[in-house]
């Protein structure tokens, strides 16, 4: 096989790889991340101060429907100075009505739900990044059932949501195949000194 030929497929080769490469490491997961200032007990314990609610979630779970857009996440974590838990029923609420809400609540009656409103979110499809955001509120008293007992809030005060895609890991296949591309690379280069080797 010429020189060139084999150069030739060696570049199509990594190329196609570092395609495939790219692709592979596309982020899907996204964390949504609600913290605020508030009162209230986790299974009869209070608390008074700052609490966070962390949804860990998948983008291509993301529905829509009469100018909201919904995601249930996969995991939903709240955690204050009474402890942490697993919230049971979880769902990301974000409604692009004027002047746009975001919140965290339950898909089961009575559907309890706290939010913020902002802008911003009129025009946030819960699918990218947004960086800490905080505005009015738009919350109530409301139960919502956890891994360890109910968590009754009885006061937000303060309340702000942001939005993180993690940076993706490379799947395993794809890094097998990145060492295949590199080990066809290296047999490439063996022909080609041993071509000229024998010039």
């Amino acid at each position: 096989m010429r020189l060139s030929t084999l150069l030739r497929i060696g570049s199509l080769s990594g190329c196609a790889a570092l395609l495939l490469f790219a692709g592979a490491a596309k982020a899907e997961t996204i964390d949504y991340i609600f913290t605020g200032t508030g009162t209230g007990t986790l299974n009869g314990v209070s608390f008074s101060g700052t609490f966070t609610i962390t949804d860990v979630a998948d983008t291509t779970g993301i529905t829509t429907g009469g100018g909201e857009y919904r995601n249930t996440p996969t995991t939903s974590t709240f955690s204050s100075s009474a402890g942490s838990a697993s919230l049971t029923d979880p769902i990301v609420i974000e409604n692009t009505i004027s002047p746009g809400f975001m919140g965290f609540g339950a898909t089961e009656a009575p559907f309890p739900d706290e939010s913020l409103t902002a802008s911003v979110f009129e025009t946030y499809a819960l699918n990218t990044d947004l960086s800490s955001t905080s505005g009015g509120l738009s919350v109530a008293a409301a139960t919502f059932p956890t891994s360890v007992g109910n968590l009754d809030f009885t006061t937000i005060t303060a309340l702000s949501f942001q939005a993180t895609i993690p940076s993706a890991v490379p799947e395993p296949s794809a890094v097998a195949l990145l060492g295949t591309v590199l080990l066809g690379f290296v047999a490439i280069r063996r022909r080609v000194s041993m071509h000229f080797g024998r010039s």
